[in-house]
C-alpha cells in the first residue's frame, strides 16, 4: 500500500475514534450519570443502562478506543517523521533551543501519560447534594 493512501486511513481511523471517544464522553457525561448512594427530591438510586449497558461498560469502551487513538497517533507520527523533523528545523533553526524545547516536550508528556500511575486518590465523604435552585444565605439577603 502507499504512504499517501496508508496516511489517509490512518487519519481517517483517527478521526473516527476521536469522535467516537468525544461522544461516549458526553454520554457519561449527561445521558448516563454517576449513580448517587442516597436518593435525593428528583433522583432514585438506579444504575442507569443503555442498550443493557451502563456507565462503566461504556467507559471501557472509551478506554480502549483512547489507546487506539493514541497507537494510531504514534503510526501517524511514524508515516509523517520526515516532515517533522524538516519543519521543526525551519521553526526553530538553533539546535540547542531545539533539542531543549524537544526534552521539554518529551518530559511534559511522559508525565502527562504516567500521571495516573502515580497518583493515590484519598477517600472523601460524599458532598451532599445542593438543588439547582439553592442560594446561598448572602444571595438571600442581597435581595431584602
Amino acid at each position: 500500500m502507499s504512504k499517501p493512501k496508508l496516511s489517509l486511513i490512518v487519519d481517517a481511523l483517527m478521526f473516527g475514534c476521536l469522535m467516537a471517544i468525544a461522544g461516549l464522553g458526553l454520554l457519561m457525561k449527561f445521558v448516563l450519570p454517576h449513580s448517587h448512594p442516597q436518593p435525593t427530591q428528583h433522583q432514585h438510586n438506579v444504575d442507569t443502562h443503555l442498550l443493557g449497558w451502563d456507565r462503566h461498560q461504556f467507559g471501557e469502551i472509551h478506554f480502549i478506543l483512547a489507546l487506539v487513538l493514541l497507537t494510531l497517533l504514534v503510526v501517524h507520527i511514524i508515516l509523517h517523521w520526515t516532515m517533522i523533523l524538516t519543519i521543526y528545523r525551519r521553526l526553530i533553526s538553533r539546535q540547542a533551543v531545539r533539542r531543549a524545547v524537544a526534552v521539554a516536550f518529551a518530559l511534559v508528556s511522559v508525565a502527562l501519560l504516567l500521571w495516573s500511575f502515580v497518583s493515590h486518590p484519598h477517600p472523601q465523604e460524599p458532598q451532599p447534594h445542593l438543588p439547582d435552585h439553592h442560594q446561598t444565605p448572602a444571595a438571600d439577603n442581597h435581595h431584602h
